[in-house]
């Protein structure tokens, strides 16, 4: 009989879970693996952990705001496989994937024109695909191409289609640039063939010049190798003399003609985008050439004006991926490729919609039945275990000890922890310890330790100690790379890549606001349809109208919010004001900061997102009465759900110039019995999401199992 390997799953984030789940779908995987995951604290999740308030009718409070994109495709097929094999009892809530997850359309960003704020409605239609269902991945030609018809959309629903398109000007053109042939499918001519003068270009209208871009554009074979050089010049030159038409006609005017703006912003980062996309030769070598450019720096290198640099087309980007070095929002940083990249998949390859909004909270609709369905396969699950050291063996190679603190002792070690409860129907994860199943579960409730934070004066109750060939074989390592100065300092110290990688990836605190309010959108002047916000004031400057859940949330029929808003962004902190860990009384000082930002942010800006929740003094000013409470006076606000990430467990990590090519792929630690998992490993998409980190969990099982495992739009 073969002797089964043994995993250490270390962390119960996305990446680790995402491992464990593909590793349990490989046939025959109970006769090979013994899988067992450690994780700090009562529940899994990681960063996107959600938990309950008993204390205030089992309120979902979250560590920020989470939104699925429609490009999720590995992360969505996962979550299809989870509920398709959950056994959720008929008629109960969130039974199936599409009643888990609703897509979303109304986004809104925030544009600061003339002095005032203005709802730039984004117009994102929905359609019948399905996230999940893979496919083939657009090339940066393709995409190219699409960036030229969006543009071409936005020209024709603006008012100047009508007024600047002529249908003959734009046939001449279209003769000029072909040699008159209609086929797509024909050889492309050669350069003596398709020669004019590119001046003549001036006499082509704003619709023409774009429109024929893009059709030219179309035209081209989709082999990149066989375009003429020329044929790239025509392009930019066509979208060069658009933007001149438009620059000319409207410059001095853009900020009181918000079709004018919002199409000479398109036009601007579309033309700069592409002349950077054809000439940095990202059409032929891929994004990550330009990933060691910052995305503004590179924008600005291909002529993107300043104007469209400060829109909120730009600065929204940065606010939905936290892009801004310690929270800094004077320091936006991301690497130019991973942004282009990103914004691509972002908007050319949604499936069903351009967002998805969960149904409850994260930690119930992703890592709860995750959970169960794991718990039911087999695998173990060991809480209250703290990861404090990793030691390697005396050549270096292979992980030998793994060491964590106990953080409690279980009543019933036989009978494990059971860490779920039930919420009208739905098991949901508490947003503290089941203290009644914990020895020490008075002590740690009347002296509110919180298990989940480094600056806790609690000790724990002991030592475990693991051993390689006793106690595991492989480890998953699926905490963040931010810990590893405190838990993998010899990994650091013994693979210089491995080292340079947790070095070198940088990462963001951040700060989440939920309210419950007792008046319902149309009362507070809210808009009608709930909508998700970015682009707003800093630092809480994306925001959600996500009243559905209130329906999941357990409050008294006669005593009900109405509705329910959650706010997020980055939080500046700078690395010389974080104390050592034996400083605990931290958490509670960065969380009154964040009180006292949070009752100065609600002060001057509620106004423009709910125009009636003002005071009579102060229309700008949130009236606190309105906030679900028995509180009174600032004590109401207080009395909401206000956190700061600043754990190295809870940061975001960033995707800042030059550190794509830091990151490890997860079957490359330098050890030889570890693999990474998490949003900070190498996968196609080298950023902070769920998509990213799925991926580097499915890559974590082929890397421990030796299997190829499907993954939608690998990287390798």
């Amino acid at each position: 009989m073969t002797t089964k390997k043994k995993i250490a799953v270390l962390g119960g984030g996305t990446g680790a879970m995402s491992t464990v789940w593909a590793l349990t779908q490989l046939d025959g995987w109970q006769d090979r693996y013994d899988i067992t995951l450690y994780q700090m604290g009562w529940r899994l999740g990681g960063k996107g952990a959600s938990g309950r308030d008993p204390s205030h009718s089992m309120r979902i409070e979250e560590h920020g705001l989470h939104i699925w994109a429609g490009f999720y495709e590995n992360a969505f097929k996962l979550m299809r496989d989870v509920y398709g094999v959950a056994d959720r009892p008929e008629g109960a809530p969130l039974a199936t994937w599409q009643e888990a997850f609703h897509k979303h359309s109304d986004v809104v960003i925030e544009e600061f024109v003339n002095g005032t704020w203005e709802h730039w409605d984004l117009e994102y239609p929905t359609n019948d695909s399905v996230p999940g269902d893979g496919g083939v991945m657009p090339t940066p030609w393709d995409y190219v191409k699409m960036s030229l018809e969006l543009i071409w959309s936005i020209f024709t629903r603006s008012p100047f289609y009508e007024e600047h398109r002529d249908e003959s000007l734009g046939d001449s053109l279209w003769r000029m640039l072909t040699g008159g042939d209609d086929h797509p499918e024909i050889t492309p001519h050669t350069p003596e063939d398709r020669g004019f003068d590119l001046s003549a270009l001036t006499r082509f209208d704003l619709g023409g010049l774009i429109e024929q871009a893009m059709n030219f554009a179309t035209w081209l074979p989709n082999e990149v190798d066989a375009h003429l050089s020329l044929d790239h010049v025509r392009i930019i030159s066509m979208l060069t003399s658009a933007l001149d038409w438009l620059r000319g006609e409207f410059y001095d005017s853009l900020d009181d003609n918000a079709d004018a703006r919002h199409l000479y912003i398109a036009l601007d980062v579309g033309l700069a985008t592409i002349k950077g996309l054809i000439l940095d030769r990202v059409i032929f070598e891929g994004f990550e050439v330009i990933d060691r450019f910052e995305w503004v720096e590179w924008l600005r290198r291909w002529g993107c004006s300043e104007y469209t640099i400060d829109s909120v087309m730009i600065r929204g980007i940065y606010d939905y991926v936290f892009g801004y070095i310690n929270g800094d929002t004077h320091r936006p940083s991301v690497g130019a490729g991973t942004a282009i990249h990103g914004c691509f998949r972002l908007v050319f390859t949604y499936k069903g919609a351009l967002f998805y909004t969960m149904q409850a909270g994260m930690g119930d609709v992703v890592y709860a039945p995750m959970y169960e369905v794991l718990r039911e396969r087999g695998v173990k699950f060991e809480y209250f275990h703290r990861v404090e050291n990793l030691e390697i063996d005396d050549a270096g190679a292979n992980v030998d000890t793994i060491r964590m603190t106990r953080q409690a002792t279980l009543k019933d070690p036989a009978a494990g922890y059971d860490p779920l409860i039930d919420v009208k129907g739905l098991p949901s994860w508490p947003n503290r310890p089941l203290y009644d199943q914990l020895v020490e579960g008075d002590e740690l409730r009347d002296r509110k330790i919180n298990l989940e934070t480094r600056w806790s004066p609690w000790e724990g109750v002991g030592e475990v100690v693991l051993e390689r060939g006793v106690d595991f074989d492989e480890v998953v390592l699926g905490i963040p790379c931010t810990c590893f100065e405190q838990i993998a300092s010899e990994l650091m110290g013994a693979n210089a890549r491995f080292g340079e990688m947790a070095r070198g990836l940088k990462s963001t605190p951040t700060v989440a606001v939920q309210l419950w309010l007792d008046e319902d959108a149309r009362s507070l002047g809210a808009p009608r349809v709930p909508v998700i916000v970015t682009g707003y004031v800093d630092p809480i400057n994306t925001w959600a109208d996500l009243s559905h859940l209130l329906e999941h949330e357990d409050w008294p029929e006669v005593d009900a919010p109405e509705y329910l808003a959650y706010f997020c962004g980055p939080w500046d902190l700078d690395p010389d004001d974080v104390p050592p860990y034996t400083d605990t009384d931290f958490p509670r000082r960065e969380k009154a900061r964040a009180e006292a930002m949070a009752k100065a942010w609600f002060a001057s800006n509620t106004g423009h997102i709910w125009t009636q929740a003002g005071t009579r003094s102060s229309p700008a000013a949130l009236d606190y009465s309105l906030l679900h409470s028995n509180k009174s006076g600032a004590a109401r606000l207080r009395d909401q759900y206000i956190r700061v990430n600043i754990d190295n467990t809870e940061r975001y990590i960033l995707s800042t110039p030059g550190t794509t090519s830091l990151r490890l792929k997860a079957g490359e630690s330098g050890f030889g019995n570890v693999a990474l998992a998490g949003d900070w490993v190498l996968t196609s998409i080298t950023a902070g999401c769920i998509e990213c980190a799925v991926m580097a969990g499915l890559h974590a099982a082929e890397a421990v199992s030796g299997e190829r495992i499907h993954i939608i739009g690998r990287a390798y």
